[in-house]
Order: C-alpha cells, then sequence, then structure tokens
C-alpha cells in the first residue's frame, strides 16, 4: 500500500467531512441552545461530554486493534485478527449490557448529584435511560469504524460520516421543529449516532476478507497477547478524556448543571477548532502503525516532523481568526445579543489550549504511541489530568468557570512545552534549534500575513455588533485564512515532496 497517497486521500476527506459537519453541528447547536432552557441544554451538554467517556469501556483495545491491524497488513498477517476482533466484539457487547445496568441502577442518586429540579425530573430521568442505553450498543459496533483506520481506509469512514451528519441534522432539526419532546430527541439522537459505524461495518468485513467474529473464534489469550499495550493505552485514553471531558462534570458537580451553560458557549468553539485540527493526527496512527510494523524508524522519525509541521501551518491561521473574533463567534453560535466577558474569556483561554497542544505535540504523541513510547508518553499525560483536574476543582471554588478555563491552559502550557516536547526532540533526534526553526518556518508566514491582514479588514470593513452573522463573519474569515495558507504554499509542496 503507497501509505502517502491514502495518507493524503484520508486527510482530505477528513477535512471534507469536517467542514460540513461543524457548520452543520454550529446551526445544531444554536437551535438547541434557543429551543431548551438552561437545564435542558446543560443536561444535554453534560451528558454528551460523558459521551466521550465510552471510550474508557475498551480498556485500551480500540486502539490496540487499530495498531494490530495495520501492523499485521504489513506483515501479512491478517487471519490472525479473527481471534483479536471476536473476543473484543463480544466482550464490548458483555460491557455494554453491564455499563447499562449499572447507569439504570444509580438513575435517581445521579440527578440528585447534579441538581436537576423536580420540574424536570421525569423527561431528563427518561433521557438519561436512553442515552445509555444507546451508548451501550454504540460501544460493540464502535469497533468498526476503528477497523478501517487500521486498514488506512479513513476515507470510507469519513464518506459515511459525511453523508451522516447531514441525515441527523435534518432529522434533528425536524424534530425540535415539530416540538418533540427532550427525551424523544435524545432517542432520536442516540439511534442516529449508530448508523455510520453499522455501514462501516459493511466495508470493513468487504476490505478483511476471511475475518470473522463468529464467538467460536473467541479466544481469551489474543487479549492477553496485547494486554501490556492495551493497559498501557487504556491509561493514556483515560488520562487525554480527563483533559477535554471533566470540566463541565466538575462545574456540574461544585456550581450545579446550568452553569454548564455559560461554560459551554466557549467550550464548543474550542470543540471545533480540536475536531478540525485533529483530521491531521488522526490519519497519523495508522501510517505510524504501518512504519513501526516494517521497523522504519527513519521514516516514523520523518513523519513525526512533517506532519507537526502541516499541523502548524493549518491551524495557526484558524487559531488567529478564532481568536480575533472571538465575540461575534460566540454571538452567532449561541444566538445571544449580548455576549458575557466571561464567556469571551472561557472562550479564549480554551481555543488557546487547544491550540497550544495541537501545534507542539498534536502529531507527535501518535507516533510515540504506535513506535513503542507508549509508557513514557502514559506518565507523562497522566501527570498533566491529574495536575489539571486539582487546579480545576480548586479555582472552580474560587473563580468559577473561569477558573476552570484557566487551569485547562495553564496546565498546557507547562506540559506540552517543558515536559512533552523534550521527549518528541529526543525520538527527533534533533537538536532545539533546528526544531525551533523548523516549527517557526511553518508559523512565522502565517502570523504576518494575518497581522496585515486583520488591521485592513478592521480597517475596511469592521464587524459592528448588531451586524455579526455567519456570513459576515463566512468571508471575513476566508479572506484571513486563504493567503496564510497560499503563502505558505510552498511550504506545503516541499512538505509533500
Amino acid at each position: 500500500m503507497d501509505w502517502k497517497r491514502q495518507y493524503l486521500l484520508n486527510t482530505v476527506s477528513s477535512y471534507a467531512a469536517t467542514l460540513l459537519r461543524l457548520a452543520l453541528g454550529l446551526f445544531l447547536f444554536r437551535l438547541l441552545f434557543g429551543s431548551w432552557d438552561k437545564v435542558e441544554f446543560g443536561f444535554w451538554s453534560l451528558l454528551w461530554s460523558l459521551f466521550g467517556f465510552g471510550i474508557l469501556l475498551d480498556f485500551g483495545l480500540g486502539i490496540t486493534v487499530q495498531k494490530s491491524i495495520g501492523t499485521h497488513a504489513a506483515q501479512g498477517r491478517l487471519p490472525e485478527l479473527s481471534r483479536l476482533l471476536s473476543t473484543v466484539f463480544w466482550t464490548f457487547s458483555a460491557l455494554g449490557v453491564g455499563l447499562f445496568l449499572v447507569a439504570w441502577l444509580v438513575r435517581e442518586p445521579a440527578l440528585n448529584l447534579i441538581g436537576v429540579p423536580p420540574e424536570h425530573r421525569t423527561g431528563l430521568g427518561l433521557a438519561y435511560l436512553y442515552f445509555f442505553g444507546g451508548l451501550a450498543v454504540t460501544l460493540p459496533v464502535g469497533l468498526f469504524p476503528v477497523m478501517l483506520d487500521g486498514l488506512q481506509r479513513m476515507d470510507i469512514a469519513n464518506w459515511i460520516r459525511t453523508l451522516h451528519a447531514v441525515l441527523h441534522f435534518t432529522v434533528m432539526w425536524l424534530a425540535v421543529s415539530m416540538g418533540w419532546s427532550f427525551s424523544h430527541i435524545m432517542l432520536l439522537a442516540m439511534v442516529s449516532s449508530l448508523v455510520p459505524n453499522l455501514i462501516a461495518a459493511g466495508f470493513a468485513w468487504r476490505l478483511l476478507k476471511g475475518v470473522s467474529l463468529h464467538p467460536r473464534h473467541l479466544d481469551p489469550k489474543a487479549i492477553r497477547e496485547q494486554l501490556a499495550f492495551s493497559i498501557t493505552a487504556y491509561l493514556i485514553t483515560f488520562s487525554s478524556l480527563v483533559l477535554t471531558r471533566t470540566d463541565q462534570t466538575v462545574i456540574a458537580t461544585l456550581l450545579g448543571v446550568a452553569f454548564v451553560t455559560i461554560y459551554q458557549a466557549g467550550y464548543k468553539l474550542s470543540e471545533m477548532m480540536l475536531y478540525l485540527s485533529q483530521q491531521i493526527e488522526r490519519a497519523v496512527g495508522p501510517a505510524a502503525a504501518h512504519m513501526a510494523g516494517a521497523e522504519d524508524t527513519h521514516g516514523l522519525r520523518d513523519l513525526l516532523l512533517k506532519t507537526s509541521r502541516l499541523m502548524i501551518i493549518v491551524t495557526t491561521p484558524c487559531y488567529l481568526v478564532t481568536a480575533f473574533y472571538m465575540e461575534p463567534l460566540i454571538r452567532v453560535l449561541t444566538g445571544m445579543e449580548s455576549v458575557p466577558q466571561e464567556a469571551t474569556v472561557i472562550g479564549q483561554l480554551l481555543v488557546f489550549s487547544v491550540f497550544n497542544a495541537q501545534v507542539t505535540v498534536g502529531c507527535a504523541k501518535r507516533v510515540l504511541m504506535m513506535s513503542g513510547h507508549e509508557k513514557s508518553l502514559l506518565k507523562i499525560t497522566s501527570g498533566h489530568a491529574v495536575a489539571n483536574l486539582v487546579l480545576s476543582i480548586v479555582l472552580a471554588r474560587t473563580h468559577g468557570v473561569v477558573g476552570v478555563a484557566f487551569a485547562t491552559a495553564v496546565t498546557g502550557i507547562v506540559f506540552h512545552w517543558f515536559v512533552l516536547l523534550p521527549k518528541v526532540r529526543q525520538f527527533a533526534d534533533t537538536s532545539w534549534r533546528d526544531l525551533g526553526r523548523t516549527f517557526l518556518s511553518a508559523a512565522a508566514p502565517s502570523v504576518a500575513v494575518f497581522a496585515v491582514l486583520a488591521l485592513l479588514i478592521r480597517w475596511w470593513s469592521p464587524l459592528a455588533a448588531e451586524s455579526a452573522s455567519l456570513i459576515s463573519l463566512g468571508w471575513r474569515g476566508a479572506l484571513l485564512v486563504t493567503p496564510c495558507l497560499l503563502v505558505n504554499w510552498r511550504n506545503l509542496k516541499a512538505l509533500w515532496a
């Protein structure tokens, strides 16, 4: 397989799918924000932040499957995957059933913990059960897109997600417009989330001929053989989720579920930016797994440095535009006529945190994970997660929701620049001077062009608060981002060559 060609297909299809999904997600976010009260929207946001924690229930086996498929494909050992895939699938099915039973037993204490008022108790309690029922089913069927990722066929999964995004937005918009209840909309959302996984299953089995999920292939030894990597991957995933998904939980338990709504306006922008930038690093993992299987150390170092530069080139103008138009973006996203200052501050802190993480070690973490450095990566990531959680709790009590965002930004600077980046430099076998020159050459042209254009646009066509709209922000953003990418065109061609 020509991994470079496949990496291009994966990345381009990821961005095409992502841009459409972000646009539809923005409209849906605003629709729900304006249709529900603070308790309902806060509860919705809290549950979907917990949805990301569902990946913890795979105990690292998801990424193990991705790596195993990648290395087995490189070494021509695909028939051995039946034991592993069958064992993982049926293990996930059992875990899903157990998850729903536990969630059902603790429903009332959980609703009490986050302060759901009596008038919302019935509707939100039913939505709670629908959510965890859908999560339980998603656990085993979520294995199929992972299989496509391991085969370096993310392009197929991306087009499936694109089609699903359009259908999901359409049915959700119709349900809200027709006045469906909160619980019924939750049920619709969970059923919709299963569709792309089931379609991915058909493609995965066409590409993995001879591989079966029949229970007769169950073999605990297949998991034990991968146990060391799985546990490490699981703990790294857990630490990463603590960093990105616990803010809402901390706010809901310490300040109340209604305060999640205030935080969510700024958080949504950072989430969209993270989702956009992650499309580059998502395709790095399978490519690194194939190189590791072929013992191509030079290729791994080259992949790390060049994809990191690509990340900087793409992410820098996106961050600058988001920070420059933070307040009008929140206004468009939420529909609020007047944006509270704390929402703007939260947005700036969280968007910077995402930018800082992605341009320093975003792609590098995937390469390290797939090339035998998962244990050292675990120590760094878990330390970062603990520090972030402790500081978030402390600052939430003293500075409210802004304190939680500040904790995320501060701990990110410390761990990414002073702990993880030295590890990346050592793996890349380069000096600090060369590493800095490589990264600065990718960022400097965009920063210079953006600074000039931002001043011209502000002077030529200032954005009035009353005229802020998605269209006005869209053309301004395009005028700023496009030249930043064009000025790096020679850089991009050199990277690809």
